[in-house]
């Protein structure tokens, strides 16, 4: 019964969370293309102009400050320079699909991040493909599976191979001397150059290749420009910016301001200031250079009137924009000084200050919710948690129990214990240690050296990771000159389980066992280390191990492949802390599902889209293998918990029957709560980059768990 019930509360909580994500994370309601205002103003391709677009990912506007000499170029003085805010979350195809269509990205995007579809909403790529522009692209493919017909040339390169960042940006400028000798043939060029955060999320954001990288950058720019005929426009931005560690997806300053330049050889309107807009200003910008109507659903405000000098030209440029934003809110907010300030060329000021206001309360506001659809969610996953509750025998859960589990989901209600939850559960583990043996009559030594120790494990795995925490002024741990001990110790740790299995049973058919599992060990060994590569995946071999020794070796050896010293130590302390908890012998698993939750942040994990470390998903690989990738990123992200769970040996052990329920009871217990706080929370000014992103990784826990807990239960039942 028990085992059912959990079942049921699993299934009942994924399903709400699916209801819950599609009632929350909604995007405004668009119009269709039927509903458009200029339809009359068909577009007339400027002969002898040229338009580029060039997106540097990652381009962090920190970068303008920090590097101005690797710059020069893009930072001429004659040029217009912008600071634009982006809206999380800070990931490629949101970002792409804001710069396209001037609408705001949700967090259901980070998930189609990794399996782009076709964008189908109103852009200014489809009005000027339509409109006979002839479009080239090359660079991140992300934007050929989202436009697969657009373009009339195009070369796309793989945008999460990130240990690349050389190839990756040769592949886009060797089109250029081409096309820029037979500019005849095309009047919008788009190149997306990835190198840069790539080299963020394999060196970090403090790398020295960023240096060259951006003067890289800087030197395409001027060669393009200066190659260009006649009248040209040229916009490089940033599609988001990029953490000190080189990650990005959250709404850290870094993260959320990017550069906007705008180069032509028919303006010169920077007057030293660096002005701030937003990412999606771009859109009218881009429409107005090339003569379109802007895209019906645009949430921006055109940065390319002039200003003060002609102010009827600017009017002008304005006037096409308040009349998209009059057809786009007409139903759902007073324009009434809008459509006042915006008649008048004297008013020019106070209509685009009206304009701001406008768009500054739709990027704040409440997203349209689906109230009927977050209210099942919640009936669903009260419903589910209720009757586990009530059908699942915990006899063996104390009140001491209860209290430590519960605790941490319900201090999430305040930002800053979400921010800082890895200090939360760094003090509740050791204080759960102590009050069990405050609680525990006459403790044994050999009770009292385990939990010490486990305390001990539980201080010292942090340390390589301390310097990725917020407001601690930590220097990162330098790889030591002794990392090859780590490496010998790790491959004689490796060979343990081999010999062992085949010291208890010495025969032929073992002898031949042990040399396969000793030169499998090996043979990763070297192709780690670089001595030699396979014409097959390394991981089929690891994986083989699976079968010819156990998971435990299997998985052991797949982490000492793709991790690295920092990543190894925390993988044998990890599985330390498991032996620990094991030994202590406590009544129930309480304990293990608390240093399972803690060793999520062992590693520096926070919760933060910017902190999932991406690099190690490509370790062992040529090419992109989102099978691999995916398996890779998951067991780095999981890299605490699994090596907890390993070091406890619960899957070799019948005892500790309570704890899949237990285990049930908190995965259920949290993903309730964070629902719950996250709709009650729906005005705070941290929820999209606080409280959403906690969220989903309380949803990802959720689903990782079911996933590989339901065969257990269900054929336990």
């Amino acid at each position: 019964m028990s085992n059912n019930a959990a079942v049921f509360c699993l299934l009942l909580s994924v399903l709400s969370v699916v209801i819950f994500s599609f009632g929350f994370f909604r995007q405004r309601n668009s119009l269709n293309g039927n509903e458009s205002v200029c339809a009359e103003d068909r577009s007339k391709i400027r002969s002898n102009s040229k338009f580029v677009l060039v997106v540097i990912d990652a381009f962090a506007f920190e970068f303008v400050n920090e590097y101005p000499e690797e710059l020069k170029f893009l930072l001429n003085k004659s040029d217009r320079l912008f600071k634009a805010h982006v809206q999380a979350p800070t990931v490629t195809l949101p970002r792409l699909k804001a710069i396209v269509s001037g609408t705001v990205p949700t967090y259901l995007d980070v998930i189609f991040n990794y399996a782009t579809l076709e964008f189908k909403e109103d852009n200014w790529i489809k009005r000027a493909k339509d409109n006979g522009y002839r479009i080239r692209f090359y660079g991140d493919d992300t934007w050929l599976k989202m436009f697969p017909t657009a373009f009339d040339k195009y070369d796309g390169t793989v945008s999460f191979y990130v240990t690349d960042y050389t190839e990756v940006d040769n592949n886009v400028t060797r089109h250029l001397d081409y096309d820029l000798s037979h500019q005849d043939e095309w009047e919008v060029m788009i190149l997306h150059y990835l190198g840069l955060d790539h080299i963020g999320h394999s060196l970090g954001g403090k790398s020295e290749k960023i240096r060259e990288k951006l003067k890289e950058m800087d030197g395409i720019v001027e060669d393009i420009s200066m190659k260009l005929n006649g009248n040209y426009t040229m916009i490089i931005l940033g599609d988001h910016g990029m953490t000190e560690n080189g990650g990005h997806g959250g709404s850290e300053p870094r993260e959320s301001y990017v550069p906007i330049i705008m180069k032509t050889n028919g303006m010169s309107d920077n007057r030293g200031q660096v002005k701030l807009i937003e990412q999606v200003d771009v859109i009218p910008t881009i429409s107005e250079i090339l003569n379109l109507c802007i895209p019906l659903n645009n949430l921006g405000i055109s940065f390319n009137a002039p200003s003060g000098d002609d102010n009827k030209n600017a009017f002008e440029i304005l006037a096409k924009n308040v009349k998209q934003f009059v057809n786009l809110f007409k139903y759902e907010m007073d324009l009434s000084n809008l459509e006042r300030y915006c008649k008048v060329e004297k008013n020019y000021e106070k209509c685009r200050v009206e304009m701001r206001n406008i768009q500054f309360d739709v990027l704040n506001s409440l997203q349209n919710l689906d109230y009927n659809s977050i209210y099942l969610s919640f009936l669903l996953m009260i419903t589910g948690f209720l009757s586990f509750i009530f059908f699942v025998d915990l006899h063996k859960l104390r009140y001491i129990d209860l209290g430590f589990i519960v605790i941490p989901s319900f201090l999430w209600g305040s930002s800053s214990f979400i921010e800082e939850e890895h200090d939360v559960l760094n003090f509740i583990v050791p204080s759960f240690v102590l009050a069990n043996l405050l609680i525990t009559e006459k403790p044994t030594k050999v009770f009292v050296i385990n939990a010490f120790f486990l305390m001990v494990v539980h201080r010292i795995v942090r340390i390589p990771y301390e310097f990725k925490r917020r407001r601690w002024l930590m220097e990162d741990i330098q790889e030591p000159e002794y990392t090859y001990i780590i490496v010998i110790l790790f491959f004689i740790t490796a060979l343990i389980p081999v010999v062992k299995d085949w010291w208890t049973l010495r025969n032929t058919r073992k002898d031949f066992k042990l040399l396969v599992n000793i030169s499998i060990v090996t043979v990763i060994t070297l192709v780690k280390h670089g001595f030699i590569e396979l014409p097959v995946y390394p991981q089929l071999l690891v994986m083989a191990t699976f079968f010819t020794v156990n998971i435990h070796f299997g998985l052991s050896l797949w982490y000492y492949f793709i991790c690295d010293f920092k990543d190894l130590i925390s993988v044998l302390l990890c599985q330390t802390a498991g032996i620990y908890v094991t030994r202590l012998k406590l009544e129930s698993s309480s304990l293990l599902v608390l240093v399972l939750s803690a060793s999520f942040f062992y590693t520096g994990a926070s919760n933060t889209l910017s902190s999932v470390d991406v690099n190690g998903g490509y370790a062992g690989l040529r090419g992109y293998n989102i099978v691999i990738v995916g398996a890779q990123i998951a067991l780095k992200a999981y890299l605490g918990p699994i090596n907890v769970f390993l070091g406890s040996e619960l899957h070799s052990q019948k005892k500790h029957d309570d704890f899949l329920p237990l285990m049930t009871l908190f995965r259920c217990l949290s993903m309730t709560v964070i629902t719950v706080i996250l709709f009650w929370q729906r005005n705070h000014l941290f929820v999209w980059s606080v409280f959403a992103p906690k969220f989903l990784f309380e949803s990802t826990h959720l689903l990782v768990f079911t996933v590989f807990s339901l065969p257990k239960l269900i054929c336990n039942r």
